[in-house]
């Protein structure tokens, strides 16, 4: 096919498609679009041999993609004007400085050292798409490099955000061709590999490249063999030969560290036992059956069923130069991952891939202090934090652990520092991981310390970030809610009032729902808006305060009452939230629209009952939309703009229920941390009970100012949900 056709031809399939998939994002097609074809550049088959060419086309075919999505958002217009001068290698290298420690690997040109152990720093912290790219680049200029052809397999192997499985859902996965592909690069590799070390069967370095693509070689099934059940399998012998590896000699901690990722991939984002979970675990969901519960118990309760004797190599840790392991019930693969890890950071503590998943395995158990859970990635977190002033995502992987830890401030500057890093890398046309996360991120923290001013620039830069971030579509749609949900969490009336509707492409990664959504999301603010301006009623008597707000009818009731149908309405529209894999509940790829939507109307009902003088059913409203937020399972950040349960609480108040509000807020405290929101709600809740818990109220209070942040923008706090007071308050 002529070049020109071939590009014309992607061209159409971008603007079918409207999909970016990255193996830790994916991003849907518009509605009404077919989402089971996907538009990205596929890496190279085994079988070429020279790839120099190949950059400069990858570049163009990006480019068309976006332009090819581009006529379906923007029209014959086109996107804003990107200006984006492409970086050579050279300096690309330099864009990833303070790379910490390099792979030694076997190579004729001067530069492929270097742009390997770029390529391994980028897949370190999960970015699939420019790791290719330096392994592409690699290989073309040396396709004798066997490393390089195990880099390319390595980049776009299996993780904790690409499960095995069939493609054409709507979300990522590793299948049986990507397998076979990720094979094919191996087998080339191996044999480079042998043909040196045939030459010079003494040398170390070449015996350890063949030792590393042996074990690469054991992780795909063979050829018409492939399965999920498979592919587990792979996983456990991958991670059984990086062992062997790892413990050979005076170590080797890549080695060790992709072992432990090859155990978190048994379960990914599930690492940690439910309450009333029983081992052994299973993984995925439950459909690998007894392969995973034979090979995750022989990991660790039968180490004699492998070539290395694991209790040997890895002995009863408690702790590793005071790093205590995780307290709290861990699966038995992600408790042998997490000790791994530990042992890759007594060896090197600056090693990129320890630190970001000692961070991830970690994040989702107990959070807070003094309970042996999410801080047990704190001295990563803060490692990572130090070491990593070059790569946008792990510059903001340590505010996964601080979001936990209640430190809601340095979540924002780590994340700031990222976006700004985005913005660099995308000046060199180098495109970012997952920039909308950061953003997301970023105002969910600053929203959390209080930090008005922070989260509104940011909800504002996203708004602005067409033209500033490469590609262009990396920012679809993820620029319009973000801004209202902090003008509604911090209850800016002025500003929900001078809110226009939503533009017909406001949406988040998903497209299924996404702009009804955004109706929805509009309407509730447009019902807090003429909810805020009716008189709130102190219950007393209940049938009687129904009764004198019965008698107070008004137009603005009657506004209210409309805007309340109408959110109720859009909301019915917004269709079942479709599971994804992997992660807890609905898992990580689903934006959630449906639940989000409901816990909207849940909460617009209990402003609604309170109005009507119904507190009681009010309180069983706002119960009802904690639960549905608790069935999304975890999330970072949480997929709620404000935790309903500081709105649950404040509605018990509003009920004449302070012993009850009191046990929410503690709760809530305990999920986030010295959060300022609850903690202003404990204080008013423990006021309320009376005299004798004046002392715990003021303590609390006390807390609540110290954790405030508002007070730099003027912001004070009166309620722990300002969007369901009225505007006087």
């Amino acid at each position: 096919m002529p070049f020109p056709v071939a590009l014309s031809a992607l061209t159409l399939a971008c603007v079918a498609t409207g999909l970016k998939q990255r193996h830790g994002a994916a991003k849907s097609p518009p509605e009404g679009e077919d989402p089971d074809r996907q538009c990205k550049p596929s890496p190279p088959p085994p079988t070429f041999t020279v790839l120099t060419a190949l950059w400069p086309a990858t570049l163009i075919l990006l480019l068309t993609c976006a332009l090819g999505y581009g006529a379906l958002k923007w029209g014959r217009s086109g996107p804003p004007a990107f200006d984006c001068a492409p970086a050579d290698m050279a300096e690309r290298i330099t864009l990833f400085e303070k790379m910490v420690r390099a792979h030694a690997v076997d190579s004729t040109d001067q530069l492929v050292p270097a742009i390997f152990d770029q390529g391994l720093f980028l897949r370190f912290g999960f970015d699939e798409l420019e790791a290719n790219r330096s392994f592409e680049e690699a290989v073309g200029r040396d396709p004798d490099c066997a490393m390089c052809w195990w880099g390319l397999a390595y980049a776009n192997a299996p993780n904790q955000n690409k499960v095995p499985g069939v493609p054409g859902g709507p979300f990522p996965v590793f299948s049986e061709a990507d397998s076979a592909q990720a094979a094919g690069w191996t087998s080339r590799g191996l044999e480079i590999a042998e043909r040196k070390l045939k030459a010079d069967p003494k040398s170390e370095g070449l015996g350890r490249e063949a030792a590393y693509l042996r074990a690469m070689g054991s992780r795909f099934p063979p050829s018409g063999r492939w399965s999920g059940h498979a592919q587990l399998a792979g996983e456990v012998r991958f991670a059984q030969m990086m062992l062997a590896l790892g413990t050979r000699g005076t170590g080797d901690a890549d080695a060790l560290a992709m072992a432990a990722e090859a155990l978190m991939n048994l379960s990914p984002w599930e690492y940690h036992l439910g309450v009333g979970e029983k081992q052994p675990d299973v993984s995925w969901k439950g459909i690998w059956g007894d392969l995973v519960r034979n090979a995750q118990g022989g990991l660790e309760d039968d180490p004699g069923a492998f070539d290395v004797d694991l209790s040997a190599a890895l002995p009863d840790l408690t702790s590793v130069r005071g790093r205590e392991v995780t307290a709290t019930a861990m699966k038995r693969s992600a408790r042998l991952a997490e000790r791994l890890l530990l042992r890759v950071l007594e060896m090197d503590p600056d090693h990129v891939l320890a630190l970001h998943l000692h961070i991830h395995i970690t994040e989702a158990s107990t959070p807070g202090r003094g309970a042996g859970g999410a801080e047990m990635g704190e001295a990563s977190a803060d490692k990572l934090r130090g070491i990593m002033p070059r790569l946008g995502h792990l510059t903001h992987m340590p505010s996964h652990n601080f979001l936990r830890m209640g430190r809601y401030g340095d979540g924002v500057d780590a994340n700031q520092e990222a976006w700004e890093m985005d913005l660099r890398h995308s000046s060199k046309c180098v495109s970012p991981y997952l920039p909308e996360h950061n953003n997301n991120m970023l105002i969910y923290c600053a929203s959390m310390a209080g930090m008005l001013g922070a989260a509104q620039r940011q909800g504002q830069a996203a708004r602005d970030a067409l033209g500033k971030l490469y590609p262009p579509y990396v920012v679809d749609g993820m620029d319009w809610a973000p801004l209202v949900t902090v003008w509604l969490r911090f209850a800016q009336w002025d500003r929900l009032q001078a809110m226009e509707e939503p533009p017909l492409d406001a949406r988040g990664w998903i497209s299924q729902g996404g702009y009804k959504f955004s109706v929805a999301l509009w309407r509730f603010a447009h019902f807090l808006l003429r909810a805020a301006d009716l008189e709130m009623p102190k219950i007393e008597g209940g049938s009687r305060a129904a009764r004198k707000l019965a008698a107070k009818l008004s137009d603005e009731k009657v506004a209210a009452e409309r805007a309340f149908l109408d959110l109720k309405a859009v909301v019915e529209e917004i269709p079942e939230d479709v599971k994804t894999m992997p992660g807890q509940g609905v898992g990580i790829y689903t934006q959630a629209y449906g639940a989000l939507a409901r816990i909207m109307y849940l909460q617009a009902s209990a402003k609604w009952e309170l109005l009507r003088g119904n507190p009681d059913v009010a309180v069983s409203s706002m119960a009802e939309a904690v639960n549905v937020s608790d069935a999304l399972g975890y999330m970072e950040p949480p997929r709620e703009h404000q935790p309903s349960r500081q709105c649950l609480g404040w509605v018990l108040l509003q009920a004449g229920r302070p012993d009850e509000a009191e046990a929410v807020y503690r709760r809530d405290l305990w999920e986030f941390p010295e959060n300022a929101w609850s903690l202003l709600g404990l204080a008013q809740s423990l006021e309320a009970q009376g005299p004798d818990r004046k002392e715990e109220a003021d303590a609390a209070l006390d807390r609540h100012r110290a954790a405030w942040r508002g007070g730099q923008d003027g912001v004070r706090l009166t309620s722990s949900c300002p969007m369901l007071s009225s505007r006087a308050s």
